[in-house]
């Protein structure tokens, strides 16, 4: 296997490009789109003024969670950004919702996703765009700012292309793009891991993703319970590992047969050295406990974000 650990080096102190080829782009439109999707996510869409986009997510009736995406609105349009292998999905079951509805739900093949990190101002011609702004770099190809350093670049393949030559820019591979969001806590819902996790155990709320005043949307009660009566028993957290453990992959304390949490998600660095995500009991990690999953000791780390007087 390639060995990662230099080209992450590199990317903490260049201006990098990572090819997204797992993530798909959708585009919706109609007069009713957004009282539609305001109904259908756990954030305010009402909110989202034109040129700026938001971290949502769309939840089981249970309340979990399951499509985490981008969303973005640029002119009459609102875009898409998720992992491509939940696309088919999540627009078959939009659909169910649509009903009468003014709304049509595009998939856009054509289109290509980037990853740009750490990028110096004028290495591109445009303004680089603030947290959760988006900006037109080029005719149809579009950057949003998704966290400090850091942006989702998408447009038609063609035109993206041209961007992806760029010398000043270095080409890295997926890996690099998907170790910055392991180890920054940005969490990624497909496969096994839909329909698992509530908001608040994805760290959601911490993101600002949530709406708790909003109104209605599916799961919402589920989701409103937990804050104002419940307590968040367990949260997102990233660790090492010697080797990658699969999505699910049960986290035990040491001499304890009951499951503390599972893994997420997990990429490997080196033959023996991985990094993932998992969603672990918050009471085991405040007294200390050892974890392990699949045999291997694991050192958790809370994500930057995380309140430090909760830690």
């Amino acid at each position: 296997m390639t060995d990662l650990t230099a080209l992450i080096t590199r990317s903490e102190t260049e201006a990098t490009l990572s090819p997204l080829s797992d993530h798909a782009v959708l585009r919706i439109t109609g007069d009713d789109a957004q009282t539609f999707l305001h109904g259908q996510f756990v954030s305010d869409v009402n909110a989202l003024a034109l040129g700026h986009g938001q971290l949502t997510a769309w939840c089981s009736p249970q309340g979990r969670v399951a499509y985490l995406l981008h969303l973005v609105r640029i002119s009459d349009a609102y875009f898409v950004l998720l992992p491509a292998s939940e696309a088919v999905r999540f627009v078959k079951r939009l659909r169910m919702f649509v009903l009468r509805a003014k709304v049509t739900i595009d998939e856009l093949p054509q289109y290509r996703v980037y990853g740009l990190q750490n990028l110096a101002l004028g290495a591109l011609p445009l303004v680089l765009p603030q947290v959760q702004r988006c900006v037109e770099f080029d005719t149809g190809c579009y950057a949003l700012g998704i966290e400090h350093g850091r942006y989702l670049l998408w447009g038609e393949a063609t035109a993206m292309a041209c961007t992806a030559q760029r010398p000043e820019l270095a080409a890295m591979p997926i890996e690099i793009w998907q170790y910055a969001d392991i180890t920054r806590g940005y969490p990624e819902i497909a496969g096994n891991n839909a329909d698992t996790f509530l908001p608040q155990q994805l760290n959601l709320d911490l993101l600002d993703v949530v709406s708790f005043t909003k109104g209605c949307y599916p799961g919402q009660e589920v989701v409103a319970r937990l804050k104002y009566r419940g307590e968040v028993k367990s949260r997102l957290m990233w660790c090492e590992s010697s080797r990658v453990c699969a999505p699910g992959t049960k986290i035990l304390l040491d001499g304890v047969s009951a499951s503390a949490g599972q893994v997420l998600r997990s990429l490997q660095i080196t033959a023996d050295r991985a990094v993932m995500q998992v969603v672990v009991d918050i009471a085991c990690v405040a007294e200390g406990a050892s974890h392990t999953a699949d045999g291997d000791r694991l050192n958790l780390r809370w994500p930057p974000y995380y309140p430090a007087i909760a830690r």
